[in-house]
């Protein structure tokens, strides 16, 4: 979320979030989505629905494929093939609701180096018609903002562990799992 927020506010964007997900949500997105498929699915489809009832003017949903990997780490890093579908599989189920508010919905690869990188992100600036010097500014505070984001999670953590005497559990999984309340609580 900090990389996207920062990389919109500063094109002069005012970025709005889906609501918490909730039972609307979630029975909605079960309800619209066109195939049988993971629950995270579902309640991405609940929350794009949410956003049009909100009267946005465009809803940026990336199809992200992979993310950096970082230095001690040799094996590639790619999202779950369902999850870079979304866009996808929101756009054959909804497609007529994209014609008020347009889906920038572009492909993006944070793992096969930075040429690459620069050229999606240029590219995602052209459609919303920022300059590449605009572009490439507001993705480099964006990255700084993510990387700030990150650096203050692993010192909770390592600060956790090490003020805590008691037994410790760490939680693994995927964000949209084990970050989000409601679907902890549901799935």
């Amino acid at each position: 979320w900090p990389l996207w927020s920062t990389f919109f506010n500063d094109l002069g964007f005012r970025v709005i979030g889906s609501a918490p997900t909730n039972n609307t949500i979630i029975r909605e997105g079960a309800q619209i989505v066109g195939s049988e498929t993971c629950f995270p699915v579902k309640v991405a489809h609940g929350h794009i629905l949410n956003l049009l009832s909100r009267n946005v003017d465009y809803i940026f949903l990336p199809s992200i494929i992979n993310l950096e990997t970082h230095n001690e780490e040799k094996l590639d890093s790619y999202l779950c093939p369902y999850v870079q579908s979304i866009p996808y599989l929101v756009k054959g189920v909804m497609n007529d609701r994209f014609r008020q508010t347009p889906l920038i919905a572009p492909t993006i690869h944070f793992g096969y180096g930075e040429a690459l990188l620069k050229r999606q992100i240029i590219d995602l600036g052209k459609n919303l018609n920022c300059s590449k010097k605009q572009t490439l500014k507001a993705f480099n505070n964006a990255r700084k903002a993510q990387s700030e984001f990150e650096q203050k999670l692993l010192d909770k953590g390592r600060e956790f562990i090490s003020q805590h005497d008691d037994k410790k559990l760490v939680l693994v999984g995927r964000p949209y799992n084990t970050c989000d309340p409601e679907i902890g609580r549901a799935s």
